[in-house]
C-alpha cells in the first residue's frame, strides 16, 4: 500500500508539468542568425507523449502551442493540454540573449503560468549546425506554488529544428525532467511551426 500510495503521488506530482504548471518541452528555441531583433512572429504547436518513471508504464500524450514575438528580448504566449488530465495551461514566457551570434545563442529565459500558478527559470543554449538546421538544449528549473515546499523540478531536454525554404519548421525533441530520481518522466515531442517576417507584410 505505501508503495502504491508513493507511486499513485509521484504521478501526480509529474503530470503537473503537462497539465497545470507549464509546458513539458522547450519549444521553440532561440535560432541563431535567425532570431536577433527581426520583429518576426512564429507560431506553433507540437505533440508530446512519453512515460512517467523508469520500471513502470504510466504514458501520457499532450498538445503545445505558441506565439513568439522576436524582438532582442522575445516575448511569447503559450498554451497546452494532456490528456492525463488536469487544468491546461495558459501562460507567458520572455527570453533574454546573455551571449548571441550567427552560430550561438545563450540566455535566460523565465515562463509563468497564469492559471496553475507554476512558474520557471532557464537556460536556451542553441547551435546553428548549417543555414537551416540548428541543435538546441535549454536545462530548466521549475516551481509549482501549489505543491510546496516540495513543489520543484528540474528538465533537461535535447532537440533538432529544420527550416524549409518557405520558413516552416520542423522540430523534434527528447528530454527527461523530475522531481525525483526515482521517477522522471520521459518524453519525446514532434512539432511544427511557421515564421512571419515584417517583410511578408
Amino acid at each position: 500500500r505505501i508503495r502504491q500510495k508513493t507511486a499513485i503521488t509521484a504521478i501526480g506530482l509529474s503530470l503537473c508539468f503537462l497539465a497545470a504548471c507549464l509546458p513539458v518541452t522547450s519549444m521553440p528555441p532561440p535560432l541563431p542568425g535567425v532570431s536577433s531583433n527581426s520583429g518576426a512572429t512564429e507560431a506553433g504547436a507540437a505533440l508530446v507523449g512519453g512515460n512517467h518513471g523508469w520500471t513502470r508504464s504510466y504514458p501520457y500524450a499532450g498538445l503545445e502551442t505558441w506565439w513568439i514575438w522576436d524582438k532582442k528580448r522575445d516575448f511569447g504566449l503559450l498554451a497546452g493540454i494532456s490528456t492525463s488530465g488536469g487544468l491546461p495551461y495558459i501562460g507567458g514566457m520572455v527570453r533574454s540573449p546573455i551571449k548571441e551570434s550567427d552560430e550561438t545563442y545563450l540566455g535566460i529565459q523565465t515562463s509563468v503560468n497564469f492559471v496553475g500558478g507554476g512558474a520557471s527559470i532557464g537556460v536556451p543554449i542553441s547551435f546553428a549546425l548549417s543555414d537551416r538546421v540548428w541543435l538546441y538544449s535549454g536545462p530548466t528549473l521549475a516551481i509549482d506554488v501549489w505543491e510546496m515546499p516540495s513543489g520543484f523540478f528540474g528538465k533537461i531536454p535535447i532537440g533538432l529544428v529544420v527550416e524549409t525554404k518557405s520558413s516552416l519548421r520542423i522540430l523534434q525533441e527528447v528530454g527527461i525532467q523530475s522531481r525525483s530520481p526515482n521517477f522522471p518522466t520521459v518524453y519525446y515531442s514532434i512539432g511544427l511551426s511557421k515564421s512571419r517576417s515584417k517583410q511578408d507584410g
